[in-house]
């Protein structure tokens, strides 16, 4: 990892208790972690052999080289939050520029393998990064005892991508950059709310170890 950025700054609404939404049954008496910072944090550099070992082989072949399944897309989560981590990875724009000149030139397998290869990588280094918060928050001794463990998600806490059915609201995504102000890494988002370059991915992290997908 060659660079690290701190900066403050975040600034917090507060909401007074009467104007707070009803609970839902989740414990709230779950402890709340110290985090290691406040504000952001950017970290360029981080090797590939880091974060490979969390590359789904499965989705990559399936997902994005194999054919498509269809899947109930009515998954939610009750998660209420205390600290929140909000996380935002990127490949960079040279994939990007190097699998638009692929497809210029009508080299469409290789694009698309190409792609479907980076975009899975990309996501491997948010479940690293996943990891990595999780054991910042003091939770190194819930993590799984293999690779497998991470796939089924036998972690504590859950990460939320935006644009899934459990945060369907792609305007929220406007106030994650606003937040995390991803232009300082290259990383823009378009009026049509995506994210730029292509191999990015941004998410809200909770630490509350009933936050959990499930499927109606």
């Amino acid at each position: 990892m060659k660079k690290r950025i701190h900066k403050g700054g975040a600034k917090f609404t507060v909401t007074e208790p009467e104007a707070m939404p009803g609970r839902s049954d989740v414990a709230s008496d779950n402890p709340v972690p110290a985090p290691p910072f406040w504000g952001t944090r950017i970290v360029r550099g981080v090797s590939l052999h880091d974060y490979s070992a969390f590359l789904d082989e499965r989705a990559t072949f399936m997902g994005q080289w194999g054919p498509k399944t269809r899947i109930r897309p009515d998954r939610r989560a009750t998660c209420p939050a205390d600290v929140l981590p909000v996380q935002l990875v990127t490949a960079g724009s040279k994939t990007e520029e190097f699998t638009a000149k692929m497809f210029a030139a009508n080299q469409y397998r290789d694009y698309y393998e190409l792609n479907g290869l980076v975009t899975q990588l990309t996501e491997a280094l948010a479940e690293f990064w996943h990891a990595r918060i999780r054991k910042e928050l003091g939770f190194a001794a819930e993590e799984p005892k293999d690779t497998a463990g991470y796939f089924k998600l036998d972690y504590r806490g859950a990460r939320f991508s935006l644009g899934y059915p459990a945060c369907p609201d792609m305007e929220d995504r406007r106030k994650v950059t606003e937040l995390l102000k991803p232009e300082r890494m290259g990383v823009v988002l378009s009026d049509e709310l995506m994210l730029h370059p292509e191999q990015s991915t941004d998410a809200f992290v909770f630490h509350h170890p009933e936050a959990k997908y499930f499927e109606v």
